[in-house]
């Protein structure tokens, strides 16, 4: 996981106008990934105690652990009872990615990015009947927050979930 000191440089580089950039430009957890738990803390800094009025995260991201993606994904919503956060996808926003760009008051798309969604899956040939319901919880979980922010139907979130979809 991505050191404290490297999450936390943003607290010393907020900017003139009083904004904090936070830069999510790795994957979503894993062994040398963005930590959730760091990010969340740090994002709770920056509203509740440093106060800035805008928070912007930029995501370049394949995405990653479902997890730790979504203890980001809350924490930005819980940050946005204090403070304006906003989200910019750079580059890639896949997977988990997508889904914390999702998060923003605002939410913004270079030009030449790119968004991939699809469904939540474990990395075992076969799964219990309970890693199936937990997999099938997140996929729904997934669904209900890409259905609060996007003109498309659940069915059809489904549907391009089902066929991995980039956009």
């Amino acid at each position: 996981m991505l050191g404290m000191a490297s999450i936390l440089q943003s607290v010393n580089n907020i900017s003139s106008d009083g904004s904090a950039t936070i830069y999510l430009y790795s994957q979503i957890g894993g062994k040398n990934g963005i930590d959730g738990q760091m990010v969340a803390d740090h994002i709770k800094h920056l509203s509740e105690v440093e106060r800035v009025p805008l928070i912007k995260i930029r995501i370049n991201s394949p995405g990653g652990s479902v997890q730790e993606g979504l203890s980001i994904y809350n924490a930005i919503i819980n940050a946005r009872k204090e403070t304006r956060v906003d989200t910019y996808v750079d580059g890639v926003a896949a997977s988990m990615a997508a889904v914390i760009g999702q998060s923003g008051d605002n939410r913004y798309m270079n030009d030449f990015a790119r968004v991939m969604i699809h469904l939540a899956h474990v990395d075992e040939e076969v799964m219990s009947k309970e890693q199936t319901e937990a997999v099938n919880q997140m996929n729904s979980l997934i669904v209900k927050i890409f259905d609060n922010n996007l003109s498309s139907s659940p069915s059809e979130l489904t549907s391009m979930m089902t066929a991995t979809t980039w956009m």
